[in-house]
């Protein structure tokens, strides 16, 4: 995996695609591998390392826990930093539930 990152700095390939295309190859090899080495060949990063890439690579810090939004009808409105009732996740799941229901 190191040897493809190399190639795609070479290359010139921004770092958020070059990670997406370090990830697809990843998932090929996996996909081809005999199952009992996937995990030893090729294993897969941690979902918290990934976010904290991702949230680095993009200059924000990750807030997980923040509550900064509320759910009015069928809208998700950010009302500020520590304000609001859900996260934008939780939020999300709101809407979802009420769109069920209703159908």
């Amino acid at each position: 995996m190191s040897e493809v990152e190399r190639v795609l700095a070479e290359v010139n390939v921004p770092q958020n695609i070059r990670q997406t295309w370090i990830n697809l190859y990843r998932g090929y090899l996996r996909n081809t591998t005999p199952p009992g080495k996937r995990e030893e060949l090729y294993p897969l990063p941690k979902i918290e390392e990934t976010a904290r890439e991702a949230a680095a690579a993009t200059g924000e810090r990750a807030r997980e826990d923040a509550l900064d939004y509320v759910v009015e009808d069928n809208n998700i409105l950010r009302v500020g930093e520590g304000l609001g009732m859900f996260t934008f996740k939780q939020a999300l799941q709101l809407l979802a539930v009420k769109r069920c229901k209703t159908s």
